[in-house]
């Protein structure tokens, strides 16, 4: 299937209209459509696993009006691209309230970023303590 254009999202909203879905979970739909075309490159095709992914990352809910001005960023993960809150949900640590809109959407207003941890120092902790020196058993 090629990239999502207007008249892919055009066809779609008929076929739910078609079906009979409620005027809210029509746009509901078409707007978790727009998201995730909106991270696309031009001409680029959908695929199974391209929307599995997008699914993927779709548990958390992080909502880009509700995230903290000193968290971490990237100068390639723009504001514009569909990932651009998963990225950011998985650069900075936090703590959140979740919440839902007047359709029932959820979404989470972040309310501390958590401190960086050493990830280098962690690791070297967790070797030491786990290392075949403590006279233990390899299994």
């Amino acid at each position: 299937m090629p990239s999502i254009q207007a008249h892919h999202l055009a066809a779609f909203r008929r076929h739910l209209q078609g079906r009979e879905r409620r005027p809210a979970t029509v746009e509901k739909y078409c707007r978790e459509v727009r998201a995730f075309a909106r991270g696309m490159k031009p001409g680029q095709v959908v695929t199974k696993e391209l929307v599995l992914a997008w699914k993927a990352n779709q548990a958390r809910h992080p909502d880009a009006e509700h995230l903290l001005d000193d968290m971490i960023t990237w100068p390639d993960n723009l504001e514009t691209a569909w990932y651009y809150e998963q990225v950011q949900e998985a650069t900075n640590s936090h703590t959140y309230t979740m919440h839902t809109d007047a359709e029932k959407n959820p979404y989470e207003i972040w309310s501390e970023l958590l401190p960086v941890r050493d990830w280098a120092q962690l690791e070297k902790e967790w070797s030491d303590a786990h290392s075949g020196q403590t006279g233990g058993e390899v299994v």
